[in-house]
């Protein structure tokens, strides 16, 4: 009797599962298709939408003038469809002033890179995160001109940082950031042996990103800064493996003739330039000293060859 009770609760769980897989496959199936259908819904969406904007906005020399300045408002159809955000409805960023057309109240330059820079916080909440924490992002909360979004991504260009046309790409990074950080930084970067290295196209030299992070780069003097005193070491052990507390100790962006950052470099670098001159002084003379050696041999030669010459006619 226990055989046939065992064998009923054998078959009643293999019906059990059996139901049960064939339910999840039906509710996956309708939840695949709902997915794909409303993922179609919205790309045909945004094209209805972005076919309207296009209509003024792709027309080449379309401008306004604003406080006296003439401002391009055309935008190419081809590059921002082949962008990162090509399928995204225009109004997915231009979230604000644009539901009438012609746009009442527009808004240009600063105030519209900050609206730009709030809206890709709708989709990049992760990023936005450390973004507000960041030097950058506590300016923008601010409301003072320093790096949105838009600056270090682009606009309607937007491209994966794999890409050598991006401006996230590695080998990109370096400009895009002297674009604002001129000066002293940018000069000492290229002088630097990672600027140099990345200037002929080392994809692995150091970056500004590398050191002083991306989204959340933070003052030095920050104790959670890439660069602060106690996480340069951690920071220059990513591309140096053997990296220890005293690797990274002296000074950053700096040049071998700025006295006053570089003192103990200053001298060095003097001491360099004395013992070059005084080499290239006493290899030069010794170079001038053996070409006349050889001009006055060569001379030498001739005038014996010419008296061999007489001899043999005489």
């Amino acid at each position: 009797m226990w055989k046939n009770k065992l064998g009923n609760y054998f078959a009643y769980m293999f019906t059990a599962l059996f139901v049960l897989t064939f339910c999840l496959i039906i509710f996956s199936g309708v939840f695949f298709g709902l997915f794909l259908f409303s993922r179609s819904a919205f790309a045909s969406d945004a094209a209805v939408v972005n076919e309207k904007c296009f209509q003024c906005h792709g027309q080449k020399g379309f401008t306004v003038k604003v406080n006296g300045e003439i401002k391009s408002l055309y935008v190419s159809r081809d590059i921002y469809q082949s962008s990162m955000h090509g399928t995204n409805a225009c109004t997915s960023c231009h979230q604000e002033g644009v539901e009438e057309i012609p746009h009442k109240n527009p808004i240009y330059g600063l105030e519209l890179m900050q609206s730009i820079t709030e809206s890709c916080q709708t989709c990049h909440a992760d990023i936005a995160k450390d973004y507000k924490s960041s030097v950058h992002g506590k300016l923008a909360q601010q409301r003072e001109n320093t790096a949105y979004c838009s600056d270090c991504h682009g606009t309607h260009d937007i491209l994966k940082k794999e890409n050598p046309r991006a401006l996230s790409y590695r080998l990109n990074v370096a400009e895009n950031c002297a674009r604002c950080h001129q000066g002293d930084v940018w000069e000492t970067y290229n002088y630097s042996f990672h600027g140099k290295a990345e200037k002929l196209g080392y994809a692995e030299a150091a970056t500004c990103t590398d050191c002083h992070g991306t989204h959340n780069i933070l003052a030095a003097d920050d104790p959670q800064s890439m660069v602060s005193a106690a996480n340069r070491p951690e920071t220059c052990a990513t591309c140096h493996f053997y990296a220890r507390d005293g690797f990274a100790n002296g000074t950053e962006h700096v040049t071998p003739w700025d006295k006053e950052k570089a003192f103990p470099l200053y001298i060095v670098w003097k001491i360099f330039i004395v013992l070059i001159l005084f080499d290239a002084t006493k290899d030069g003379t010794i170079v001038i000293f053996e070409l006349l050696r050889q001009l006055c041999s060569l001379n030498k030669s001739k005038k014996q060859e010419k008296t061999s010459q007489k001899s043999l006619k005489a």
